[in-house]
């Protein structure tokens, strides 16, 4: 690995640590939040309303034309973001460099009913999922080694 990509790495995963802290210190949990479905928090809408939540989602796509981006839940729910750059809090950078089909973390906080009975947020922050450490109870023989 060049060290221009390690370095990449390393500063995405302090952001990324970084912002689950901050989460953690607003009273939010992340593995609370996680666990919820889009479906969930769209029939919980009054309690969720306004509020910021963490949720293990994929990327679906980016349309550039309407300024949309739609991931999803993993019960294939949508979840439907505004990337206009005058509400936009995320870096353009970052936008532009997103995978459809990638499992990203996603800050956003709750806005209510989007088009096609989708959950609409405001989105706040984004990380690729595989910047998060892997529990050593899900890893390979003799904790991760390969054979």
């Amino acid at each position: 690995m060049r060290k221009s990509s390690a370095a990449w790495l390393g500063a995405m995963f302090l952001a990324f640590v970084i912002n689950i802290s901050a989460a953690a210190q607003n009273g939010m949990s992340v593995s609370d939040s996680e666990a919820k479905t889009a479906v969930e928090i769209l029939s919980e809408l009054n309690e969720y309303s306004g509020k910021e939540i963490t949720m293990r989602l994929r990327l679906k796509y980016i349309d550039r034309v309407f300024e949309k981006i739609v991931f999803y839940d993993k019960k294939n729910y949508d979840v439907e973001f505004d990337i206009n750059r005058k509400v936009l809090h995320v870096p353009a950078e970052k936008i532009r460099g997103l995978h459809e089909g990638l499992e990203y973390i996603v800050h956003f906080r709750v806005k209510g009913v989007g088009g096609n009975r989708t959950l609409a947020g405001e989105l706040l922050n984004l990380e690729p999922a595989f910047l998060v450490k892997v529990p050593e109870s899900e890893r390979g023989p003799e904790n991760g080694k390969a054979e």
